[in-house]
């Protein structure tokens, strides 16, 4: 049987250390999942995947809810790359809502979607915050190794200029 990691190589474009991790566990249901970080996007929702027990369905308000949960300046006209899984108790999903069992119902349906868009928002807020982190780590070494290696380097330009001038004070 194929692991979770295995299965959503298969489907996700970039390697799984592109990707967010998500998980969460309660009464209702337990959630793991792969999201994209806003630096991925895809100029359709055909990257957005939705298992339910461990099969692929469709499920066009978690679909919009993980789209939701990406609205923002950053990431307009552009939709994630998202692997997850949902394991809800059998009596608690119904499968046959379509006739090849693509799409569910669940019986907590506004809790599940609460409950997704929260672990995606919470992803993609520890996602920014790290690339901010980042950024700013980059900016004070910047600041503070630039300018030694710029004033070391301007002090060779002089010594190397100072080399080919020539003294006329001993003439």
């Amino acid at each position: 049987k194929e692991t979770f990691i295995e299965r959503a190589t298969d489907f996700l474009t970039h390697s799984v250390s592109s990707y967010a991790n998500i998980s969460y566990s309660d009464e209702y249901c337990s959630i793991e999942g792969l999201i994209s970080h806003f630096e991925y996007g895809q100029y359709d929702r055909s990257k957005i995947y939705i298992l339910v027990n461990g099969r692929l369905v469709k499920q066009p308000k978690l679909t919009q809810i993980c789209i939701k949960a990406y609205q923002s300046e950053q990431f307009q006209k552009r939709f994630p790359e998202i692997f997850i899984d949902i394991h809800v108790p059998n009596d608690q999903v119904d499968i046959n809502v379509h006739p090849r069992k693509e799409e569910v119902l669940f019986l907590y349906q506004k809790k599940i979607e609460s409950i997704l868009l929260k672990i995606i928002i919470q992803a993609l807020d520890k996602r920014t915050k790290e690339l901010m982190s980042a950024a700013e780590d980059t900016l004070i070494h910047t600041q503070n190794v630039i300018p030694e290696k710029r004033i070391s380097y301007e002090i060779e330009k002089l010594e190397n200029n100072n080399k080919h001038n020539i003294d006329f004070s001993s003439q």
